[in-house]
């Protein structure tokens, strides 16, 4: 009998550490599902009517809590935000759009300002290396009143640079490095005036040249719509589209790009632009 009693007696302890360690457990995990403070990846964020931006959380604390939020906007007449946190600026003035915690209290606030729309703020950025996209962008910048900008390498590109049939050419050798950032001479005066950018370009190794992707790392495009164009005989435009969104700073707004042929006439290109109807 007193050994059935000192078994009944071990096996309670055992169950009550059991029991007390699943519980302090899921106690823990409840409370670290809880954020005390979120922190969004964006604090000001300055746009113009008919611009979107998406905001997200950076960052929660402590690191094991949830980063699901709701959105709200305090005007929604200046800007409306989805519940994925995509902001869309909607008339000139300012809003507060903020992200709380599904669990808690623990909240965090963007500033928006939203500009009027005004035309004219259009960019037309373009690298040519040997003249081809340079015909079609021009024609791009007279189609959507867009200011023509030339993105011009610190060192220029040869003929033996764009032997394509020499492994060895600097072309090459750039294309095979998805890291290689060739530099570029000057910059853009005055980028955040510009509302819509198109950027062109020839395509290489079936996406655009690397000193595109220089350009699109060397600016901030919050509220900004991107437009990109590639001149190429048959290739299509998708895959550089892909990459180089991926690479482009402030999570613009990003219109399908459109392929054309160096000879693409004034009138294909109109038809093009207006269809984007971003006037």
């Amino acid at each position: 009998m007193g050994k059935i009693v000192k078994r009944f007696m071990v096996f309670a302890v055992s169950l009550a550490l059991v029991l007390s360690f699943t519980t302090n457990f899921d106690m823990t995990v409840m409370a670290a599902s809880t954020p005390s403070s979120i922190t969004l990846n964006k604090k000001n964020v300055t746009m113009t009517e008919g611009s979107k931006v998406t905001l997200k959380v950076k960052s929660v604390k402590p690191k094991a809590a949830s980063k699901k939020v709701t959105w709200k906007s305090s005007n929604k007449i200046v800007a409306t935000v989805s519940s994925k946190g995509v902001v869309t600026a909607k008339k000139a003035g300012t809003a507060t759009i903020t992200a709380k915690a599904a669990k808690g209290k623990a909240a965090s606030k963007c500033k928006i300002k939203v500009n009027k729309a005004s035309k004219g703020k259009v960019l037309v950025a373009y690298f040519s290396a040997t003249g081809t996209t340079e015909g079609v962008a021009k024609k791009v910048a007279k189609a959507s009143g867009g200011k023509l900008y030339e993105i011009v390498p610190q060192k220029a590109y040869t003929s033996t640079d764009l032997n394509y049939n020499n492994d060895n050419c600097r072309a090459n050798k750039e294309m095979e490095n998805e890291n290689a950032r060739p530099a570029i001479k000057g910059s853009v005066k005055n980028m955040a005036s510009y509302d819509v950018i198109y950027i062109g370009f020839p395509i290489w190794w079936e996406t655009a040249p690397r000193i595109i992707d220089t350009f699109v790392e060397s600016y901030d495009f919050s509220g900004k719509t991107i437009i990109p164009f590639c001149t190429s005989g048959s290739s299509g435009i998708s895959t550089a589209s892909s990459d180089l969104k991926k690479l482009c700073n402030g999570d613009p707004a990003w219109k399908k790009g459109r392929r054309f042929e160096g000879s693409a006439s004034q009138s294909t290109v109109n038809k093009w632009v207006d269809g984007l109807r971003l006037k």
